[in-house]
């Protein structure tokens, strides 16, 4: 057997691999009966395209890359990617997006956001850093670095995010860095932590759960929150969470009952000093009055310096503050952790 030798020219050889343009701003087409690039340098639709369903890389942008599925266009968007699957659209002004397998994935703005598998998923967001992984009808719409899967849950958070939302059914709702997971769900503070089943997380750095409702969202629910303070006076001062806001407990605007338990330590760094207490109270706010049902305060140890000390709480209309008391002149160091379960109607 002979091997012969083909020897093609270059305006031969680019049009045989479907290559237009010049050395340095080529684009690559594979099948153009079925895919088409229009415009731009550096673009490449690697394979795929069915019938009427072709992919398409139009504007003038570079460095894009369709790489199989069909009915898949990127258009405009620079620098950015379709793996495969089907009818996906990545739209300017995103750039840098990925949209990867799955089937009517849309990125339509901000920048290296990323949507993998599922269907109906979409990126709207002028933020930056978004994912979508897998799930149906997931949209995610305000912020950067968010995080999103499962089914028909729904980002339109904060100006920062860093919001994660997992399950069905779930919002995160003008908050940032907050985690939303189970079913029918939503974190409306920054920090705040919903899941369970019908839960809203209210309160900054709040991990709250529901097990369902009685007659609407977030009327049957607890919430836990670790809080922290430094006194160096003998004023009654609160608690704070990790957006330092003394109302530490967001609740129902009006007619509400709560049980509180907090479990408070304290120590004075300059000497080892410590005192730990367990502060008990029911409050309620029925008709915009508040009240104080039942309440009390134990000593579970004090060193002989800590004598001074104290606990206690307040609503300040429909806010749960925790306060303590520590001495004039000492460096005093709070943690807390308090479980409010509510009632409201």
């Amino acid at each position: 057997m002979s091997l012969t030798k083909v020897t093609y020219d270059m305006t031969t050889l680019n049009e045989l691999l479907n290559i237009t343009g010049t050395v340095d701003s080529y684009n690559y087409c594979a099948n153009p009966s079925l895919n088409s690039i229009t415009g731009g340098k550096a673009n490449v639709i690697a394979g795929g395209g069915y019938g009427a369903f072709v992919n398409t890389i139009t504007g003038a942008t570079d460095y894009r890359t369709i790489s199989g599925g069909y009915d898949n266009v990127i258009d405009s968007a620079i620098a950015s990617t379709v793996t495969g699957g089907a009818h996906h659209r990545i739209n300017p002004p995103a750039t840098h997006a990925l949209i990867s397998g799955g089937s009517y994935g849309i990125i339509s703005n901000g920048d290296y956001s990323c949507v993998v598998g599922g269907t109906d998923n979409q990126i709207t967001s002028t933020g930056d850093g978004n994912v979508i992984i897998g799930g149906v009808n997931a949209r995610l719409s305000e912020g950067n670095y968010n995080f999103l899967t499962g089914y028909q849950n729904t980002i339109v958070g904060g100006a920062v995010g860093g919001t994660a939302v997992f399950g069905y059914q779930n919002i995160d709702n003008s908050a940032n860095y907050a985690f939303v997971s189970g079913r029918n769900n939503k974190a409306v503070k920054d920090y705040a932590e919903a899941s369970g089943f019908q839960a809203i997380g209210r309160s900054s750095g709040g991990q709250t759960i529901a097990g369902g409702l009685n007659a609407i969202q977030g009327d049957c629910q607890s919430t836990v929150s670790h809080l922290k303070r430094v006194t160096t006076d003998a004023a009654v001062s609160y608690m704070t969470g990790p957006d330092n806001n003394q109302f530490s407990f967001v609740l129902p605007s009006n007619n509400f009952s709560i049980n509180v338990i907090a479990e408070i330590i304290a120590v004075e760094p300059a000497t080892g000093t410590i005192a730990s207490f367990t502060h008990r109270t029911t409050k309620k706010r029925i008709g915009g009055v508040n009240t104080d049902s039942a309440s009390s305060i134990v000593v579970n140890y004090a060193d002989a310096g800590a004598a001074t000390w104290s606990v206690g709480s307040n609503l300040s209309t429909n806010n749960l503050r925790i306060a303590v008391l520590g001495e004039a002149a000492k460096t005093i160091y709070w943690s807390a952790r308090v479980t409010v379960v509510e009632v409201s109607f």
